[in-house]
């Protein structure tokens, strides 16, 4: 089995808590939706994470960014914007990567939700969001239905990006709610790079120390617009692009 990196350091500042995400009022009729992901990036056994979850991110929707950074470049870019001084540890953290790309233009602002319920209904009205978590060894292989569970060791914390969500999924455990969640571990990881987790695990996991940012005002780097054709990767999710 080929290594895989981590990197998440976390990073909170208790200003955050006066940046919360608002909990937006999810349309009748609006039960799931997906945020198509161009392409799987795979950061090996480097603890990038940060860099390789925000380059998925801002190739996913609903504005398709082509990335001047290269996923090396915003991992980098977030090391410089952290609280540790320097680049001679592994790793670093959401809010360094969104300080970055807010310097660099392509975020306005950012916000942080800190429950499941908050980060559902943002990315089934509005877009996708990046998760950092502890990451334990029952989410390093999901199940023989394609979910990831924080349990087991607690093997370090990682970066990963939220593309898609149900409401009404029922999951294994007779759970409703679930997310969809995309890797950085390239598309021989789980369902072609991506895999489940239930609504339930993941506010768990906000409450173990996680985090969940994203931005509310996207902004187009200048002449940097992906318009990439998008496919419909299930009957069952609605896939949304923004022109």
């Amino acid at each position: 089995m080929p290594e895989r990196g981590l990197g998440r350091l976390r990073e909170w500042d208790e200003q955050n808590l006066e940046y919360k995400l608002p909990r937006k009022a999810v349309p009748p009729g609006v039960n799931y939706r997906y945020w198509w992901t161009p392409e799987i990036v795979n950061q090996g056994s480097k603890p990038y994470c940060v860099g390789y979850s925000g380059y998925t991110w801002l190739r996913c929707g609903p504005i398709y960014n082509k990335p001047v950074l290269t996923p090396d470049e915003l991992y980098f870019l977030a090391q410089d914007n952290d609280e540790w001084p320097g680049r001679d540890y592994d790793g670093s953290s959401g809010l360094g990567l969104m300080k970055g790309l807010k310097d660099k233009g392509y975020v306005n602002e950012y916000r942080w939700a800190l429950d499941a319920n908050t980060a559902l209904a943002w990315v089934l009205t509005t877009g996708p969001v990046l998760a950092g978590t502890n990451w334990y060894s029952g989410m390093s292989d999901p199940d023989k239905y394609g979910y990831i569970h924080p349990k087991g060791d607690m093997e370090g914390g990682h970066e990963w990006c939220i593309t898609g969500a149900s409401r009404t999924k029922i999951n294994p455990d007779k759970s409703v709610g679930a997310f969809r969640m995309t890797n950085s571990w390239g598309k021989d990881w789980a369902d072609g790079g991506r895999s489940w987790i239930t609504k339930n695990e993941f506010d768990a996991l906000l409450h173990d120390q996680g985090d969940c940012v994203t931005p509310t005002e996207i902004l187009v780097a200048p002449g940097k617009l992906l318009k990439a054709p998008l496919k419909v990767a299930s009957a069952e999710w609605k896939v949304v692009n923004v022109a």
